[in-house]
C-alpha cells in the first residue's frame, strides 16, 4: 500500500473516530450527570421515605388513640342509649302515675263538693239543735213553775191528816 493510500485511509478513520470519541465523551458526560442526578433524587428520596416512615408511625399511633376514643365513644353511646330508655319507662310511669292523681284529684273534688253539702247541713242541723234547746230549756223553766205551783199547792194539803 502505497503511502498516499494509507493517508486516505488514516484521514478516514480519523473522520470517523475522532468524531465518534467526541460524542462518546459528551455521551458519557451526560450520562454520568444524568446518574449524578439520579443518585441525588434517590438520596432525597431516601430522606423522604424516613419522613414518610416517622410520620405512618406517628399516624399509626394516632389512629391506635383514635379507635380507642371511637370505642369508648360507641360504649357511652350504649349507656346513653340505654338510660335514654330507662328514662322513657320512667316518663311513661310518671305519665300513667298522673294519669291517676288526675282521676283520684277528680274524686276529692267530688268528696269535696259533697262534704261542702255536708257542712251546709250540719250547720242546718245545729240551727235545729239550737231551736231545740231552746225549746227544751222554756219547757224546763215551765217544768220549773210547774213544780213550784205544785210544791205551793201540796202545802196546804199536808195540814191535812188523811
Amino acid at each position: 500500500m502505497d503511502e498516499e493510500q494509507r493517508r486516505r485511509e488514516d484521514y478516514r478513520w480519523r473522520m470517523v473516530v475522532y468524531p465518534s470519541l467526541f460524542a462518546f465523551v459528551i455521551l458519557a458526560s451526560y450520562g454520568f450527570m444524568l446518574i449524578t442526578g439520579m443518585v441525588n433524587h434517590l438520596d432525597k428520596m431516601a430522606g423522604y421515605m424516613s419522613n414518610m416512615s416517622n410520620a405512618i408511625i406517628t399516624m399509626q399511633d394516632t389512629m391506635i388513640r383514635m379507635e380507642k376514643n371511637v370505642r369508648g365513644m360507641t360504649r357511652d353511646t350504649h349507656i346513653m342509649s340505654s338510660n335514654t330508655t330507662v328514662m322513657a319507662n320512667a316518663i311513661i310511669s310518671l305519665t300513667n302515675t298522673t294519669d291517676k292523681i288526675a282521676t283520684h284529684t277528680e274524686t276529692m273534688i267530688a268528696i269535696a263538693g259533697k262534704v261542702n253539702n255536708m257542712t251546709d247541713y250540719i250547720s242546718e242541723i245545729r240551727k235545729e239543735f239550737s231551736q231545740t234547746n231552746r225549746e227544751v230549756n222554756k219547757m224546763n223553766r215551765s217544768m220549773l213553775n210547774m213544780n213550784k205551783q205544785v210544791d205551793t199547792m201540796s202545802r196546804p194539803m199536808s195540814w191535812f191528816p188523811w
